[in-house]
């Protein structure tokens, strides 16, 4: 008789943990990309150094990819819109960082040069 209540209730339970651990994941998420985001602003040449970038890519990475995985899992949550944004400024900051650049480049041109050579040993 008490089974049925006691399953319920933790399940409740279970459900709202899981909710406040989701709120509390995009809170710390939006507010790196946030700091990220005025650190990059900064005009001080540490924010152009290779390792600041790096760093801060980590942290931005996994910070924009928890605010992207909460657009996918709840496309209708009121904060959608300003996580979209959110995740816009961190996607333009990583176009801008000149390592990422150089790095987004030699990946091209490493995935093409393959390309290149199978089309050239398949006409011979």
């Amino acid at each position: 008789m008490f089974a049925l209540p006691l399953e319920l209730c933790h399940e409740e339970s279970t459900l709202i943990i899981r909710s406040l651990l989701r709120r509390i994941c995009r809170a710390l998420a939006i507010e790196n990309l946030e700091e990220i985001s005025l650190f990059a602003l900064l005009d001080d040449p540490m924010v152009g150094s290779r390792g600041a970038q790096w760093y801060l890519l980590f942290f931005a990475f996994q910070s924009a990819l928890t605010l992207l995985l909460s657009v996918v899992w709840e496309p209708d949550h009121v904060d959608v819109e300003g996580w979209g944004r959110l995740l816009g400024n961190t996607a333009a900051w990583f176009r801008r960082c000149s390592s990422i650049q150089t790095v987004s480049s030699s990946v091209r041109e490493g995935l093409s040069y393959p390309t290149h050579r199978v089309v050239e040993q398949d006409e011979g």
